[in-house]
């Protein structure tokens, strides 16, 4: 999944300082003196909003560092793998690869690299021990972090999480652990705050919730919030007849918000497809990669013979065909 159909990638997940400064730090500390030619993150064009999902790229002309978290903690360094310009495969999304997209980013390209750091998140919860990757400019700076099994972006110096000196005035790859400072990134506790009040709303408020988490002036943060929540939401209610009501109101509350409603839609045709309903062959082929493969792997026979032979992408195909192999 975490490879985008790419071939030449294939990230290495590491975790913990000590064990990311031995596997990289001289790497990432001979980035220092080097300019930043461009920053290449990934970007959702039906949502017009940054992918998190996906690695950051820092093309020093020449050395490119790619950058990318997923679960609480672990965290994967790669070089010179991805050619921004070529295409990155998600299911579900429409994928490009844009260096002008995000302007504090972008802003700091053409910018001389001073320093590199690694950061340790320190704080009591499920997030210790996270290493977030910062590069620091003469105007500016980004920090790479984790945003709870995606990518966050910050772009202001060290608050509450503890850091480690600077690789680029480190002596020795793997001499990273002294002087502690903290650092606190707002989009790492803002998602987390959203994420535990939607998992513990009464139903009565759910939609005014919803609303509510939307309004965060980090959009792709909080619509990233809400996705995970209606698709918890959707999977436990999808089997009974409490479900359509409740997407109703989710349709409602999200209806600004153009993914987010497609998304429900889909679910509504996987529920469909997956409960013996009515649904439109010609919909499930104009669907996503998502609604897609989620379907590829089900039980509908019909659904996933017809994936087999008509699915968008090799992937689905092979997991169709797959599914009438085992089920034969």
């Amino acid at each position: 999944m975490f490879d985008f159909d790419i071939e030449t990638y294939d990230p290495e997940w590491l975790c913990g300082r000590a064990a990311i400064a031995a596997r990289h730090g001289g790497r990432l500390r001979a980035l220092v003196g080097r300019t930043l030619v461009r920053a290449w993150p990934l970007w959702d064009v039906a949502d017009d909003t940054w992918f998190a999902d996906g690695p950051v790229l820092l093309d020093f002309g020449g050395e490119q560092a790619e950058i990318q978290h997923r679960k609480f903690d672990d965290l994967a360094v790669g070089w010179n793998s991805l050619a921004p310009r070529g295409p990155a495969h998600w299911p579900g999304f429409d994928l490009r690869w844009r260096h002008d997209a995000v302007p504090a980013l972008a802003s700091l390209q053409g910018q001389v690299l001073q320093d590199v750091e690694l950061l340790e998140w320190r704080g009591d919860d499920a997030a210790r021990g996270m290493v977030a990757v910062g590069f620091v400019f003469p105007h500016g700076r980004v920090t790479v972090f984790n945003a709870l099994d995606e990518n966050g972006l910050g772009f202001h110096g060290p608050r509450a999480l503890l850091r480690a000196p600077p690789l680029g005035r480190a002596r020795g790859a793997d001499r990273v652990n002294a002087h502690d400072i903290p650092w606190h990134p707002d989009e790492h506790v803002r998602f987390a705050a959203h994420l535990d009040r939607l998992r513990h709303v009464a139903e009565p408020h759910e939609a005014a919730l919803v609303g509510d988490v939307l309004t965060d002036p980090d959009g792709t943060m909080a619509r990233s919030a809400v996705l995970r929540h209606l698709d918890r939401r959707a999977a436990d209610l999808r089997p009974g007849p409490a479900y359509e009501e409740w997407a109703r109101t989710m349709t409602e509350a999200t209806a600004d918000h153009p993914f987010l409603v497609r998304r429900l839609r889909e679910w509504s045709l996987f529920r469909a497809v997956a409960l013996g309903l009515p649904w439109q062959p010609d919909d499930l082929l104009a669907s996503s990669d998502w609604l897609q493969l989620k379907t590829a792997a089900g039980t509908n026979t019909e659904a996933v013979a017809m994936l087999a032979e008509r699915g968008r992408t090799k992937r689905i195909r092979d997991t169709a065909r797959a599914g009438l192999i085992h089920g034969s």
